[in-house]
C-alpha cells in the first residue's frame, strides 16, 4: 500500500503544474510564475537535505548493526536460539566454534543431536518446562564437538517476545568442572592420607616400641645370665636381641622407602622389562633357592620409561610376597607376565594359600598383615600401591579364597612405551 501524500505538497504540485502550463505561451517575467519556481527549488533543496539525513541515518544503522553482529558473533559465550522442539534457529560464531562445525551446517539441526547420550535425554525431558518458564533455571549438559571431545556446558534461556523460541546462553565450564572434580578427588586423597597418617603414627610408635622393649628386657636377662655364667641362656638372650634389632632395622628401612616417595624426585629413563625382571629375580635368588620355587617368566621386549629403582621395588616386593606365602610342595610355581592391551596388565601369580575376599583391599593399607607373626613390616604392598599410583596405574589382587593361590595385577600407563610379547 503506497504511503499517503501530504495534501499541502499535492496542492502545491497541482498549482505549479497548472501555472507552468499557463506560462507556456506567456511572459516569462511573470512574477507569480517566478514565485512558484522558487518554491519548487526550495522544496527540491528540502528533499535533498531530507535524503542526506536518511542516508546518514541508514549509515548509522548499518554501523550499529555491524557492531551488534561483532559483539554477537565474537562473544566468549555461545548464543543459540532454539524452538520448543530443541531445533536450532539461530546461533553465533562462538557456539559454532565451540562445537567445531560451520554455523550454516548447524541451523535447523536439533541441539540434542550434539549432546552426549545422557545429556540428550536430560534436554528432551526438561526442555518443555524450560521453554515455559526459563527464568533462574540452569541446564547442565555434556556436548560432543566435532573432534569427539566432551564439553561440559551451562545453558540459560530467555523467551523471545512474540515467538515460541528460547534464546540461550551456552557457557563452556569444562575446565572449571574438571578442576572441581580434581579438587574433590584431591580432597578425598588428603582425607585418606590423613587417616593413614593417624594409623601410621600409632602403628609406628607401637612397632618401634615393641623391639625396644624386647631389647631392654633381654639386656636385663643377659646381665643376669652373664653374672651366673649360663652360656646357653646368654646365647638365647643375644639371639632375641639380634632378632629385635633386625626387625627395627627392617621397619626403619621400609619407612624410609615409603617416605622417599614424597620428597625424592624420580629419575626416569628407558628400561627393558625383561632386564628389570631378571634383576628383581637376582635380588631374591636366595629365597628362590631356599623355597625351591620355580619361576615361569614371560618373554617380552616391552620398554618402560620410568625410574628403574621404583619399578624394581614393585616387582621385588611382589615376588618376595609370592615366595613368602605362595610356595607349596605340590605347586612351587610363580608366574610372572603381562596381558596385552592398550594398557598392559602386569601380573605375578602364585598357587599358595590365597587371600580371603574381605582382605583384597585391606592388604594394601599401611602395616596390614594377614599373619601378624609373619616376617615383614606390613609396608611392602602399601609401598607398591603408591609407586603404581605415581605412574597413573592401579593394583588389585585376584584370589578365589584360602588355598586357591592369588594373582596380583597392576597397570603402569605413564611408563609404557610399546609392547611385543611371546609367552614362554
Amino acid at each position: 500500500m503506497p504511503d499517503p501524500v501530504d495534501p499541502h505538497l499535492q496542492q502545491l504540485r497541482l498549482k505549479a503544474e497548472k501555472r507552468l502550463h499557463q506560462l507556456a505561451g506567456s511572459n516569462p517575467d511573470d512574477q507569480q510564475g517566478l514565485e512558484i519556481l522558487h518554491e519548487l527549488r526550495v522544496y527540491q533543496a528540502e528533499l535533498e537535505l531530507q535524503n542526506q539525513q536518511l542516508r546518514e541515518t541508514q549509515q548509522n544503522l548499518q554501523q550499529t548493526l555491524e557492531r551488534f553482529n561483532a559483539l554477537y558473533h565474537r562473544s566468549p559465550i555461545g548464543y543459540v536460539t532454539i524452538d520448543n522442539r530443541g531445533q536450532i534457529q539461530e546461533l553465533n560464531d562462538s557456539f559454532a566454534t565451540m562445537l567445531g562445525y560451520p554455523a550454516g551446517s548447524l541451523r535447523h539441526k536439533y541441539l540434542a543431536s550434539y549432546c552426549a547420550n545422557d545429556s540428550a535425554d536430560v534436554l528432551r525431558q526438561r526442555l518443555p518446562a524450560l521453554c515455559k518458564s526459563p527464568q533462574g533455571k540452569i541446564l547442565d549438559l555434556s556436548l560432543v564437538n566435532n573432534a569427539g571431545e566432551i564439553l561440559l556446558v551451562e545453558v540459560q534461556g530467555q523467551k523471545l517476545p512474540g515467538e515460541e523460541c528460547l534464546a540461550c546462553n551456552v557457557i563452556d565450564r569444562t575446565e572449571r568442572k574438571l578442576m572441581e572434580k580434581a579438587l574433590i578427588r584431591r580432597t578425598a586423597e588428603l582425607e585418606q592420607r590423613t587417616e593413614e597418617l593417624e594409623r601410621f603414627n600409632y602403628t609406628v610408635s607401637h612397632d618401634l616400641k615393641s623391639p625396644l622393649v624386647t631389647v631392654k628386657t633381654f639386656l636385663g636377662f643377659l646381665e643376669q645370665d652373664m653374672h651366673i655364667g649360663d652360656k646357653e641362656k646368654i646365647d638365647q638372650d643375644i639371639d632375641h636381641i639380634r632378632t629385635a634389632t633386625d626387625r627395627m632395622s627392617m621397619l626403619l628401612d621400609d619407612l624410609l622407602s615409603l617416605s622417599r616417595l614424597g620428597w625424592v624426585a624420580d629419575q626416569p629413563e628407558k628400561v627393558s622389562l625383561k632386564g628389570l625382571l631378571e634383576h628383581a629375580l637376582m635380588l631374591v635368588q636366595g629365597q628362590i633357592q631356599e623355597t625351591g620355587a620355580q619361576v615361569r617368566l614371560v618373554d617380552t621386549d616391552l620398554l618402560l620409561h620410568a625410574d628403574p629403582s621404583r619399578l624394581l621395588e614393585v616387582w621385588q616386593n611382589l615376588i618376595d610376597n609370592a615366595l613368602t606365602y605362595g610356595i607349596t610342595d605340590h605347586n612351587p610355581y610363580i608366574d610372572i607376565g603381562l596381558e596385552s592391551g592398550p594398557d598392559p596388565v602386569f601380573y605375578i601369580r602364585d598357587y599358595g594359600s590365597g587371600i580371603p575376599k574381605e582382605f583384597h583391599q585391606k592388604i594394601f593399607g599401611l602395616f596390614e598383615k594377614l599373619d601378624r607373626n609373619s616376617k615383614g613390616s606390613g609396608l611392602g604392598l602399601a609401598l607398591v600401591k603408591r609407586i603404581v599410583a605415581r605412574h597413573g596405574g592401579k593394583i588389585w589382587v585376584e584370589s578365589s579364597g584360602k588355598g586357591k593361590g592369588c594373582c596380583f595385577k597392576f597397570t603402569l600407563p605413564a611408563a609404557c612405551i610399546h609392547q611385543t610379547t611371546t609367552e614362554s
